[in-house]
C-alpha cells in the first residue's frame, strides 16, 4: 500500500484506509452507462472527487488498490487491508469510492467517534457501507472476512458484529452509485450538488434517449436532461 504524503497532518492516531480498484479494473465489475468509455470517465471522476474529499479532511490516508491488495476474496483484501493499517494507527477509517455524497465532515465526525471509543458506520442505500471506522482494540480481522461483502447484508452483519464487541455510531445513511439509475435518483436527494449534476451531464449533455422495443419496431422517447454546471468546470 502506498501511502500519500500530505501539507499537514493533524490527526496521526487515525488513518483513512482507500480502498478501490483502478478504473478499468473497476470497469470489469460495474457499469454506470451502457456506453464503456463514459462508465469509464464516471468511474475516475469520483474517484478524484472522493480522493479530494478525504486530502480536504486533513486525516493521513492510505490509498490500496488492486495492486496492494492481498488475499482471494473481498473479505480477505480489506482484512488485510486493515490489519495493515493497525501497525502504525489505533484508527482506521475505510471508504470506497462510490459515494459521491461523502463530505470531510463524515470523515473528521468519525475521527471524534473513534477516538472516544466507539467504532462508527455511515450505512449505504443498498444495504452496504459507503464508511466503516474501526478501532484497533476491537478489531477482529477473522470476523471480518467472514462478513457477507458486496451483498445487501453488509450493514446488517457488521453492526451484529460491532455491537457485540464495543459501542457503535451511526452517520446519516447516505446513496451510493452502482448504476445510471442510482445517479438518477442521487440527484434529486443531493440538492443538484454540481458534482452529481456533472455525473449525470456527462453522460448525455443534451437529453437522454431510451429505446424500447415495442410489438413493431423501435420507439424512442426524449427526455430532458437535468440542468447543471457545464462540463468544462470539472474537466
Amino acid at each position: 500500500m502506498e501511502k500519500i504524503p500530505l501539507f499537514y497532518n493533524v490527526l496521526s492516531d487515525t488513518c483513512i484506509l482507500y480502498f478501490t480498484r483502478s478504473a478499468s479494473e473497476e470497469l470489469k465489475f460495474k457499469r454506470l452507462h451502457r456506453k464503456r468509455q463514459l462508465s469509464l470517465r464516471a468511474i475516475e471522476s469520483m474517484q478524484g472527487h472522493t480522493q479530494k474529499i478525504i486530502q480536504k479532511s486533513g486525516i493521513p490516508f492510505i490509498v490500496c488498490s488492486e495492486d496492494q491488495q492481498v488475499g482471494h476474496t473481498f473479505g480477505e483484501k480489506i482484512s488485510s487491508a486493515i490489519q495493515d493499517c493497525f501497525v502504525q494507527y489505533e484508527h482506521v477509517i475505510v471508504v470506497g469510492y462510490d459515494c459521491p455524497q461523502l463530505a470531510a465532515r463524515d470523515l473528521l465526525d468519525a475521527h471524534d467517534s473513534l477516538v472516544k471509543g466507539n467504532n462508527i458506520l455511515g450505512v449505504d442505500s443498498h444495504g452496504g457501507a459507503y464508511l466503516i471506522g474501526i478501532n484497533k482494540v476491537s478489531w477482529d480481522k477473522e470476523a471480518f472476512q467472514r462478513i457477507s461483502w458486496n451483498s445487501s447484508l453488509v450493514a446488517q452483519e457488521l453492526t451484529e458484529h460491532f455491537f457485540n464487541s464495543s459501542n457503535l455510531l451511526f452517520l446519516l445513511r447516505k446513496a451510493d452509485v452502482n448504476s445510471f439509475d442510482d445517479l438518477q435518483k442521487l440527484h434529486f436527494l443531493s440538492f443538484l450538488s454540481p458534482f452529481i449534476c456533472m455525473l449525470i451531464q456527462l453522460f448525455e449533455a443534451i437529453r437522454i434517449e431510451t429505446s424500447v422495443q415495442l410489438d413493431k419496431g423501435f420507439y424512442t422517447r426524449i427526455i430532458p436532461s437535468f440542468r447543471g454546471p457545464p462540463l468544462s468546470s470539472y474537466f
